[in-house]
């Protein structure tokens, strides 16, 4: 205990005069720049968050098909019992859904417009899951041999269609009739509107599997999409699933195929914002520097006195290392509190400012909304990232503390 009385000393000491107003304004520095960064990486999360449980919450995680990549073959699966009874007993699956797709114009009115319509049982669970984003109608409306059809927002806008019109359907390829050589055709009904956020909205339909297999002319079901309670494991659990089926006229694939590039742009960007703004934390952190340097000088007679107390070099140096730690550290907190409010408000704040002045600032992305989600996890990250650049920061004031020789100073004073 003996040896610690120098550190305590110089600790009160310290403590008498408070924080100078360079060291405010160092940790004002400190304080904005972890609020921002708090603020941009909810925004992030936000939108990582939006593409997974929105955009491939509709997409499959996983596919088992018969040929081609998914959606695209022409050859139904042979053996569907089998990767049915495979898909429903691997823990890793939620749900397995039946799906025949194909592609084809859509005519409605003046509008001509390239699609691609998929096929579902709204019986299976995989199918009600889309019934979550319908806007309007409702899926049970979608029967066999009804023809209906539920169209993506976009495409209902630009089109010109709504609920209950009536649309047309061409095929690509040609029947023969008395009045020559003729596309297919076949006009479906709009039972209702889905929005899932995403480019799906302005260019895929769905329709009943039956339908659907009808106008590709095929029997049985080309596909079995898979939703996985672990999106990221879909690679591991469509070969393995593979394996068990064990039928060589089978292919698999991922959604890391079709959209793992956006979501590797999300991450990736997320990153990117990470360091760049970790540097503008290191910035903040080292005029920490500065002030701890201005009150290094302001209290060389304080350290002058401790010195002659019999305080070590090393006592005084971790003294002012302790207090730039301190003021990195309540600048920390007060930054991570800040920018948790701020991310928390940021939804509602953009809702407010997109109302009154029309913004629009969200229209190129798949979402209109600004989405924002705090993690507890990137708020540790932050901390102790920050935390410890600021020790590192307070590293040559405590030195230059440390190397102040008090005869010196006593001979000046006197």
């Amino acid at each position: 205990m003996a040896s610690l009385w120098p550190l305590t000393i110089a600790a009160r000491l310290l403590d008498l005069r408070g924080m100078s107003l360079v060291s405010t304004l160092s940790m004002s520095g400190l304080v904005l720049s972890v609020a921002v960064l708090v603020l941009v990486l909810s925004v992030m999360n936000g939108f990582e968050t939006e593409l997974r449980e929105r955009v491939l919450e509709v997409l499959p995680h996983g596919s088992i098909h018969a040929e081609g990549r998914s959606g695209e073959g022409t050859v139904s699966i042979g053996n569907l019992a089998a990767v049915r009874e495979a898909a429903a007993s691997h823990p890793d699956v939620r749900s397995a859904l039946s799906v025949n797709s194909g592609r084809g114009l859509l005519v409605a009115g003046d509008s001509l417009r390239g699609i691609r319509f998929d096929g579902i049982d709204p019986q299976d669970a995989g199918g009600r899951g889309v019934a979550r984003f319908l806007r309007e109608g409702d899926l049970t409306d979608l029967t066999r041999g009804g023809f209906g059809m539920f169209v993506g927002a976009t495409l209902a806008r630009e089109a010109g269609v709504r609920t209950g019109d009536t649309i047309t359907l061409v095929l690509p390829e040609a029947r023969i009739s008395v009045a020559g050589v003729l596309p297919r055709t076949k006009r479906f009904e709009v039972l209702g509107i889905f929005q899932v956020g995403a480019d799906m909205d302005a260019e895929t339909v769905f329709v009943h599997l039956d339908d659907a297999a009808r106008l590709l002319r095929r029997s049985g079901v080309q596909e079995v999409r898979l939703t996985l309670a672990d999106l990221f494991e879909a690679p591991r659990v469509v070969r393995e699933i593979l394996v068990e089926v064990n039928d060589p006229m089978l292919y698999g694939s991922s959604w890391m195929h079709t959209h793992g590039n956006l979501y590797a742009a999300i991450r990736m960007q997320k990153t990117t914002m990470f360091l760049l703004l970790l540097l503008l934390i290191a910035v903040a952190a080292f005029n920490v520097v500065s002030s701890l340097v201005i009150t290094v000088t302001e209290r060389r007679d304080d350290i002058a006195v401790l010195r002659t107390l019999g305080a070590g070099r090393g006592a005084v140096g971790v003294v002012f290392l302790i207090h730039g730690v301190i003021v990195g550290a309540v600048g920390v907190a007060a930054g991570l509190a800040i920018g948790t409010v701020c991310a928390l408000a940021a939804p509602g704040a953009y809702a407010a400012l997109d109302g009154a002045f029309n913004l629009g600032l969200m229209d190129e992305y798949f979402i209109q909304y600004l989405p924002s989600e705090v993690q507890p996890g990137d708020l540790w990250l932050i901390a102790a990232a920050s935390i410890g650049i600021t020790l590192i920061a307070s590293v040559y004031p405590a030195i230059r503390a440390a190397t102040t020789d008090p005869v010196e100073i006593l001979q000046y004073d006197g």
